[in-house]
């Protein structure tokens, strides 16, 4: 758990640290545990946030990336804003540089001990996307930005490129109007909002598929295909929750309490809202009436939603009982919210213990290097929060050891 930031300390380049627009609480995990959870925000202690907004001190990544960026500057380590690089500079079998387009310049900088690459994967380049993932999912919460470019240009100078499954693949869904950086503004249910009490997800026959509220499973069960009826058997899916969820948790920017959107598909009954999303009626109340019971007893007999401590505290309410993970559906109208799977990072480029990157042929390409989900992943469905960028500086670290030494 990363130490709170306190952005103002980055002086001129406060305004470049960038924050996940889902992520704007300011706590860390153990206070937002300690008040309940995330699905009781209105718990949390509204003074201490409003005094870090006021202070702009950060917590989760955008915190860890502050204290880097704090670190950088005191070294007197150039940055170069609007800069997009566009290739590599390769000299007698050695990556020498890189070559740059700068507003309208095109720019060549020049690396005496060699190039990392660590622009993020592939997730917003759509192309590449469709070309690499199992399923064919191409919206996303990362920015424009994350595009593959890395991916590409190493490629070009012949190398490797792993495909390996992500079982951590959210789902997503986006409240008409709103937008980040020029694109629709996505938000993921998984590990958050799936997991409170009072809903479910299903699939088009009106079934559940998994234990909610661990993400890694949610997305492992994504990828089962029905060869009978040649599609997915969970894509599309649907997250189904009662009026105690939204009085309780709101959704999205959608605070308890607040009007209801016309834009939330509603029915009263559970056949009414099935036959409104086009999934089987019959189906869906089976599920429910199951659940419920469930609910009751306070455990999942179908999944084991509820029984890790990760997903109690990340997306259940500690205020709920017995289970901080279930409750019922019973309190009409019933709501559904139709999701798709995100893009998923499955693809970066294979590295050596010191981050090298490595050619097809199995050799490392001389004076180029790779970390964070520019190179190929480690955790598989291991993922859990903090992989990406731990690994980054990880990886970053024995990258630029090796380069010093060569």
């Amino acid at each position: 758990q990363v130490r709170p930031f306190e952005a103002k300390s980055l002086g001129a380049w406060q305004e470049h640290l960038r924050a996940a627009p889902a992520v704007t609480h300011r706590a860390t995990f153990e206070e937002v545990a300690s008040w309940g959870g995330r699905a009781r925000p209105q718990n949390w202690d509204r003074r201490l946030i409003r005094e870090r907004m006021e202070k702009d001190i950060r917590t989760f990544g955008a915190g860890l990336i502050g204290h880097l960026m704090s670190a950088v500057l005191r070294r007197n380590i150039p940055f170069h804003l609007e800069t997009q690089v566009q290739s590599l500079v390769l000299e007698d079998g050695r990556v020498r540089g890189v070559i740059a387009k700068q507003g309208r310049n095109e720019i060549r900088i020049m690396a005496r001990r060699g190039v990392v690459l660590a622009t993020g994967s592939n997730i917003r380049n759509e192309s590449l996307t469709r070309r690499f993932s199992e399923i064919h999912a191409t919206e996303s919460l990362l920015p424009p930005s994350v595009d593959g470019d890395s991916v590409v240009m190493a490629g070009e100078i012949g190398a490797a490129i792993s495909v390996k499954p992500m079982f951590q693949q959210d789902l997503l869904y986006v409240i008409p109007g709103e937008e980040h950086y020029g694109v629709p503004l996505y938000r993921g249910v998984t590990n958050n909002e799936s997991g409170f009490p009072h809903s479910i997800l299903v699939n088009l026959d009106g079934n559940r598929f998994a234990d909610e509220s661990i993400g890694q499973q949610v997305g492992a069960t994504l990828r089962n295909f029905d060869i009978r009826r040649h599609r997915y058997v969970n894509v599309p899916c649907f997250l189904v929750f009662d009026q105690t969820y939204l009085d309780k948790y709101g959704l999205g920017s959608i605070q308890p309490g607040q009007d209801v959107p016309d834009w939330l598909i509603r029915n009263r009954t559970v056949k009414g809202l099935a036959q409104e999303m086009g999934i089987d009626g019959e189906g869906l109340s089976k599920t429910i009436r199951r659940f419920n019971r469930f609910a009751a007893a306070g455990k999942d007999q179908d999944f084991g939603r509820g029984e890790f401590p990760f997903a109690n505290s990340v997306s259940g309410d500690l205020t709920h009982e017995p289970n901080p993970n279930l409750g019922a559906l019973n309190k009409p109208p019933y709501y559904g919210l139709p999701l798709e799977p995100a893009a998923t990072g499955s693809t970066g480029l294979m590295t050596n213990e010191s981050g090298q990157v490595l050619h097809l042929r199995g050799q490392p390409i001389p004076g180029l290097y790779a970390c964070g989900s520019t190179s190929a992943h480690f955790y598989g469905i291991g993922y859990q929060a903090g992989c990406e960028l731990g690994g980054a500086m990880t990886f970053g670290y024995l990258a630029a050891r090796h380069a010093a030494a060569e």
